[in-house]
């Protein structure tokens, strides 16, 4: 009998969302929890749109864009140097504490028979993937190269085929690359100044509601055009597909075009009108506590639905096509 592939997806995207909730930990690194299944559904429609200009394997795309990450819990802070220095392992990875799970599921249960712990997570999410989608009666043929693809998605070596290169750069620029990565960033300078304040017993939340345009003028003013201008180039030259690179490019262009005009509405934010690009953020920076992303941008959606027009309409309409992979 023929496998339903597409009742498997659902099966496994169910098992996914269930196995991110196994950990307690609001924050770890860059990562808030409820960031990387948002991370991993951003990466699939994206991989999707790039291996439709590059060619390669759909299905296989479609099944290791989900589980690329599946055992991306159990990594754990960054381990550093006393100075500082991040621990890289022999081929240039961050090193993570290792961090187990509060509670167990399918998932844990085979990562713990597979004794996988404190391996890095593109290995462990490969074997995890291979047994998952074999206890499914999936073909083997099909387990492999998708485990492949997942174990490449850190790094496609020369050679690597388009599945391998169509994952990386997906995954590469969701994390890096446009609104989304833009809207991550906010995110984590929020948690970040929430974090330093507390340290002083400070009011994070009074401050940056009743110093918005000061938050903007510092963020939006200094903090991202650093960001951009130290990354661009960085990561245009890693894609490893020509239509990664000209997303990528398309992207980053967007982006700078739309912080400029941004910023151009911070001196007169307190007066701004309710559709100006900045009202958008601010729906973000209020729903800041474990943000997830796809809802709040709903919510945004239907607040300017046509006839609605402005910044605000427009911003949206940009941020709902890149998360949705389509640019």
């Amino acid at each position: 009998m023929a496998t339903n592939h597409d009742a498997v997806l659902a099966e496994l995207e169910a098992l996914v969302v269930e196995t991110y909730q196994l950990w307690d930990e609001e924050w770890v690194g860059f990562t808030w929890r409820n960031y990387t299944f948002e991370h991993v559904l951003r990466v699939r429609a994206l991989a999707r749109t790039l291996s439709e200009r590059e060619g390669g394997d759909g299905l296989v795309l479609a099944f290791a864009g989900l589980l690329h990450d599946i055992a991306k819990g159990y990594d754990g802070e960054i381990l550093t140097a006393s100075d500082g220095q991040r621990h890289l392992d022999e081929n240039g990875f961050w090193r993570n504490e290792f961090l187990p799970p509060a509670r167990q599921n399918e998932v844990t249960r085979l990562y713990g028979e597979l004794e996988l712990a404190r391996t890095l997570h593109n290995n462990s999410g490969a074997r995890l993937a291979e047994v998952l989608l074999a206890r499914r009666g999936l073909p083997g043929s099909l387990g492999r190269r998708v485990a492949e693809v997942i174990q490449a998605h850190l790094h496609a070596p020369p050679g690597a085929g388009s599945e391998e290169r169509v994952l990386y750069d997906a995954d590469t620029i969701d994390a890096n690359v446009g609104l989304p990565a833009l809207l991550r960033n906010l995110f984590i300078n929020l948690h970040r100044e929430e974090m330093r304040l507390a340290k002083d017993n400070g009011d994070f939340a009074g401050w940056v509601d009743g110093h918005r345009a000061e938050f903007y003028r510092w963020w939006l003013g200094e903090k991202v055009p650093t960001w951009i201008g130290s990354r661009r180039q960085m990561f245009l030259d890693r894609m490893t597909t020509p239509s990664a690179r000209l997303l990528a490019a398309a992207r980053y262009d967007r982006l700078e075009a739309w912080v400029q005009r941004l910023q151009v509405e911070i001196p007169s934010y307190a007066k701004a009108l309710p559709g100006g690009g900045l009202s958008a953020l601010d729906h973000f920076v209020e729903n800041r506590s474990q943000p997830r992303i796809a809802p709040l941008l709903t919510e945004l959606s239907e607040r300017y639905a046509p006839p609605a027009a402005g910044p605000a309409a427009e911003l949206i309409g940009d941020l709902r096509r890149e998360v949705q992979g389509e640019r």
